[in-house]
């Protein structure tokens, strides 16, 4: 992967509302989309948060970035640029500010500074476009038992198969919708397996400016396909797992046909699986649940 300048923000870390459970594991993902995506996943968090769906505690961390790149491969790196930083690699920063200042840096993210010394090497960073504080508020986030991922579209892409064997290799989850994110969506509210000619999911052919095939179908029912409001799709999530498991799951069959393999993301939740690549052997799955409470 080639590395581009520093891409991951900073999200400040908000306390866990009242009446919340700490989480056993995290779930760090690196999402396609600036809207759709995190606005279902920060939904998803905030109802395990809150108890209001039957999963095992965990928190779903999604990596924000500064810009619009959001092809696979750009996807990867910020989920990358995440790992670097967690594993005390600091190439994301400019080499300016590192060579400027390389041992407060590393300090910095340890906890070894005094208050006055961290407040000065802040406010160096802000002169790089960088908020150091959130992004050490972000790597703060992590437990022995986290996960890392992608979420990602298959919108026809020719050069799919090269970034999920590199996913593979690196032991990286990918969750991959085809053709995109709305058809997991839609599972939702529709029998997407009984109402809709499986081609035509697909080929998600362009029918106005504004949709496609499926981004239209999910804008009838919800009244759109952009802005999620997770409320609307709260009661209705187990559903949409076993509608999901009816269509190819197989990331690389997704290659091919239509489907999603994020049912599988909710057995990891649920301790079914430790990722999408490999199952747990079969006793250990109930072991998990119960560890997580």
């Amino acid at each position: 992967m080639t590395r581009l300048k520093h891409r991951l923000k900073g999200s400040a870390f908000r306390s866990r509302p009242s009446g919340t459970v700490q989480p056993h594991r995290i779930i760090f993902l690196s999402v396609e989309g600036k809207r759709t995506e995190p606005h279902y996943f920060r939904g998803l968090n905030r109802a395990i948060a809150r108890g209001k769906i039957p999963f095992p505690r965990c928190m779903i961390q999604i990596l924000d970035r500064h810009d619009d790149n959001a092809d696979p491969g750009h996807v990867i790196l910020l989920l990358e640029e995440y790992l670097d930083l967690r594993n005390e690699q600091y190439r994301i920063f400019p080499a300016g500010f590192r060579k400027e200042c390389k041992n407060e840096i590393h300090k910095y993210f340890r906890g070894c500074l005094r208050a006055e010394e961290k407040i000065k090497l802040e406010n160096k960073a802000k002169r790089y476009g960088i908020s150091l504080k959130d992004l050490r508020e972000l790597c703060g986030l992590a437990t022995d038992n986290d996960i890392f991922g992608i979420v990602i579209d298959h919108d026809h892409r020719s050069d799919l198969k090269r970034h999920i064997d590199y996913c593979q290799e690196k032991g990286y989850n990918v969750f991959l919708s085809s053709p995109c994110f709305e058809l997991w969506l839609l599972m939702h509210f529709v029998d997407i397996k009984a109402k809709y000619n499986l081609v035509d999911l697909f080929d998600n052919k362009r029918v106005s400016n504004q949709h496609t095939f499926v981004s239209r179908e999910l804008s009838k029912i919800a009244g759109t396909n952009k802005t999620v409001d997770f409320e609307r799709y709260k009661d209705k999530l187990l559903t949409a797992i076993d509608r999901g498991r009816q269509l190819e799951t197989d990331v690389y069959a997704l290659l091919e046909n239509p489907g999603t393999n994020l049912p599988l993301l909710f057995e990891i939740i649920s301790g079914e699986r430790e990722s999408m690549w490999e199952r747990l052997p079969v006793g250990e799955s109930a072991a998990a649940e119960d560890d997580c409470g």
